[in-house]
């Protein structure tokens, strides 16, 4: 009887695991608030296999429990998911994703108080003296001159008359030097995202994939983004083509390997 329930709790157990390591195939939605998001990317990086979301923002993938999902848009923040015993569980599973906001430096004036015109501060300003105030920052328009006292005929359009062929002239320089100040904004941020796309990879994939999954150690990770980036994986992540550089990444790995120091 003993050796009957034994057998039967092992037979139970082994059904338990088994059935823990099948992945079962998970249907969820993306949506922003109560909008669905179409064309999110979502994939594991356990199986590397991925899919995306409908008009609906409806999508379905294999997954098992520790699985890791990567959701990623071009339009809203990666998302790094560790399916957990909750989110098998969950049917469907709802996952919401906040929309990516670029922000624009500003310049702020550090004498905050001031209020209306810089020259004056309205605080100070004691009351009754909006008629002195208009008096000394506008003169009376009665004392102005007719325009018919100015020799310009103004008939004749006025015209910046220059010899683009006598070298460089100063309106000429100054648009080149709008145009080198922007050419250095634009180069300032691509050296800015080459430099921190190594940094932005291992957040959104997480280091232990590099490190148990492909098997990279862990002092290592950053020589082996830079060794990949050949393949253009840079160009591949900050276009959204995550998938071709899961792909990129894996099979590199192996030629990493056998690389002796």
């Amino acid at each position: 009887m003993k050796t009957k329930v034994a057998i039967l709790f092992f037979l139970v157990v082994c059904s338990f695991s088994y059935g823990q390591e099948l992945r079962q195939q998970k249907t969820g939605t993306i949506q922003e608030f109560e909008k669905p998001i179409s064309g999110v990317h979502v994939y594991n990086l356990n199986t590397l296999n991925g899919t995306s979301t409908r008009e609906d923002g409806r999508f379905s993938i294999p997954v098992k429990l520790n699985d890791t999902l990567i959701v990623s848009h071009i339009n809203y923040r990666s998302l790094r998911i560790i399916i957990s015993k909750a989110y098998l569980d969950r049917e469907p599973l709802v996952i919401y994703m906040d929309e990516m906001t670029n922000f624009l430096e500003t310049v702020s004036i550090k004498l905050h108080d001031l209020t209306g015109n810089l020259g004056t501060d309205s605080k100070n300003e004691e009351k009754g003296t909006n008629q002195d105030s208009i008096s000394k920052y506008y003169s009376d328009l009665s004392t102005q001159r007719s325009l018919k006292d100015f020799d310009r005929n103004l008939e004749q359009p006025i015209f910046n008359q220059t010899d683009v062929t006598q070298g460089t002239n100063q309106t000429y320089a100054q648009v080149q030097k709008i145009g080198f100040k922007f050419k250095d904004v634009e180069l300032r941020k691509e050296l800015d995202l080459k430099k921190k796309f190594p940094d932005y990879l291992i957040e959104n994939l997480g280091k232990s994939y590099f490190t148990t999954n492909l098997k990279i150690p862990s002092d290592k990770v950053y020589h082996f983004i830079t060794y990949c980036e050949f393949k253009n994986i840079r160009e591949l992540y900050y276009s959204n083509n995550m998938m071709q550089v899961l792909t990129i990444l894996e099979s590199e790995s192996v030629a990493y390997l056998q690389i002796k120091e």
